[in-house]
């Protein structure tokens, strides 16, 4: 936790959120009074509701999960399950362009969905830094990765069900 008054300190997070959550009160009422509400377990970057049907869409922690692993991964990301310190800078981009590949399609097919004066609240994962390998989202998947390699050194596991993994996962 930042002490403080700066931008990242616990107060001032804490009174922003509240700011936010206060202004979004009313329309979250309105909606769900007036509209109702749907829950999907359909997956989200195919076209789910009617053309122009919706007034408020909702995700939460949805969108960093991508539509599949990045193609060619597993040959240049061994002893990894994400991406990792030790992963070549293709890994990155591979996943950094299937997100963008993803979220572009998500995006697309819900502005097809909504009202022209309908809403959408995005919540998912994000970084406070360029560097993808660090401790704020991906750095615990490194040593998940690091966890299973040794489980297999220990003859656990079977080496290629772990380069054979990847988790679809990326955090803006």
């Amino acid at each position: 936790m930042n002490a403080g008054n700066s931008e990242f300190s616990y107060a001032n997070c804490s009174i922003l959120q509240k700011n936010v959550m206060l202004k979004s009160k009313k329309v979250l009422e309105d909606t769900i009074e007036n509209y109702g509400t749907h829950g999907s377990g359909w997956f989200f970057l195919h076209e789910t509701f009617p053309a122009k049907s919706l007034h408020f869409v909702h995700s939460s922690s949805g969108v960093h999960w991508l539509s599949q692993v990045p193609e060619d991964l597993l040959d240049y990301n061994k002893e990894n399950i994400h991406m990792a310190n030790s992963s070549p800078s293709s890994v990155y981009e591979a996943y950094f362009t299937q997100f963008k590949k993803d979220f572009t399609t998500f995006l697309r097919i819900r502005s097809e969905e909504i009202l022209p004066i309908g809403r959408m609240v995005l919540t998912l994962l994000g970084r406070s830094n360029a560097d993808p390998t660090i401790k704020d989202c991906c750095y615990i998947y490194g040593l998940l990765g690091k966890s299973l390699v040794d489980m297999s050194a220990q003859g656990l596991l079977h080496e290629e069900d772990i380069t054979s993994f990847n988790l679809p996962l990326y955090a803006p």
